[in-house]
């Protein structure tokens, strides 16, 4: 039960152009919600345990506020996404994700795209037509190329924004607690997508959000594997 004008409670209460948007999963809690609840707590030495750190709201907001946490999941992939968002990213990092992000758009944008990665979903063409399948599929593979010659900071950044295109390119309605398929359109501005690729766009707009909001000093957060 959602509580009358308690909307900014859940994850619709965290800003998609801050780290608490920059990955966001259904259902989560917002920022007001935790900082409500430190707003009770004094103690400087305030320790918050968070046994169930999901998408790391609760860390997040810790971190921001200069109290330590201590978090875990049992999602490994969970536990990665919560580090990411309250990890530390020097200006070296920024600048190496800003320097990636090109080199991606411009690998792509002078080659041919093969599809060489496809996640394991069942009727996975139900989730993105073919064309952006193989674009993310060139998008995830140069990652891994350049994944050891870069920080592990600058490889979840770069990680970080495509799992977002992924999710934001999907065919899926992730507006409620069940997920829903939505039919494939045809794009608005068929002439404008055959002079650039609008996944590469979006690409673009998702790296400008991450990259301004990540230049932000956390990392008060300890993590249990």
């Amino acid at each position: 039960m959602v509580l009358k004008n308690s909307e900014h409670l859940t994850y619709k209460g965290n800003l998609k152009q801050t780290r608490y948007g920059w990955l966001r999963l259904t259902p989560a809690y917002s920022v007001h919600l935790v900082s409500d609840i430190l707003k009770n707590y004094k103690d400087k030495n305030l320790v918050v345990l968070d046994p169930f750190c999901g998408t790391g709201t609760t860390a997040l907001v810790c971190a921001e506020q200069g109290i330590e946490s201590d978090t875990t999941d049992i999602n490994p992939f969970l536990r990665w996404l919560a580090y990411a968002k309250t990890n530390s990213y020097s200006v070296e990092d920024i600048r190496a994700f800003e320097e990636c992000s090109h080199v991606l758009v411009e690998k792509i944008s002078i080659s041919q795209i093969e599809t060489s990665w496809v996640p394991p979903l069942h009727q996975i063409e139900k989730w993105w037509d073919e064309k952006t399948l193989a674009t993310l599929s060139s998008i995830i593979k140069n990652i891994n190329l350049i994944e050891n010659s870069i920080s592990s900071q600058t490889s979840s950044l770069l990680k970080l924004a495509f799992c977002r295109l992924m999710i934001e390119r999907a065919n899926v309605s992730f507006g409620h607690q069940s997920m829903s398929f939505q039919k494939n359109t045809p794009p608005k501005y068929p002439l404008l997508e055959m002079l650039e690729n609008p996944i590469i766009l979006q690409w673009k707009e998702i790296f400008h959000i991450i990259k301004q909001s990540a230049s932000s000093y956390y990392s008060t957060a300890r993590f249990s594997l």
